[in-house]
């Protein structure tokens, strides 16, 4: 059964697969970096977005704002009591 959420804990641990993928400090400089690679990569991963918004069930935005700030709201309140 496909789910409608990206499991971005599945990928958090495992190696990458392309050995020009390295892990380090956000915003940091890539020494040496492959401008053209990592052009292609973004593109790449920006049409596989797209492409699963397309198939996404979930609605554009959200009608629950409401809901959200009342259950805050409650929420803070019995904090204080």
């Amino acid at each position: 059964m496909r789910q409608n959420a990206v499991r971005a804990e599945s990928l958090i641990d495992k190696p990458p697969k392309n050995p020009k993928i390295v892990r380090g400090a956000e915003k940091g400089i890539l020494p040496d970096a492959d401008l053209e690679f990592y052009q292609k990569e973004y593109e790449r991963l920006v049409l596989e977005l797209e492409k699963e918004m397309e198939r996404s069930v979930l609605p554009e935005t959200s009608d629950a704002k409401a809901d959200l700030n009342d259950l805050l709201i409650r929420l803070r309140l019995k904090e204080i009591a």
